[in-house]
């Protein structure tokens, strides 16, 4: 018998302390598409930095505490 790592389709990632940066740490090995969600559940825009394959940094005009959503 024989495994297959394949590396994780999705990641979240919970923002508890508003930030206008979020630098997050997924591990997926690729560059993901990223949807951010404010912790009112609204859809929130903000420039996406592919820092490497395991890596994002999102920018934000203001401060603000939420979900990124990694797939």
């Amino acid at each position: 018998m024989s495994f297959i790592f394949r590396e994780p389709t999705t990641f979240v990632h919970d923002q508890q302390v508003p930030a206008t940066t979020w630098v997050i740490t997924h591990n997926m090995g690729r560059q993901p598409s990223v949807s951010i969600v404010d912790s009112g559940g609204n859809l929130v825009i903000g420039d996406v930095q592919y820092d490497s394959v395991n890596q994002v940094t999102v920018t934000f005009s203001a401060a603000f505490g939420g979900k990124a959503y990694l797939n």
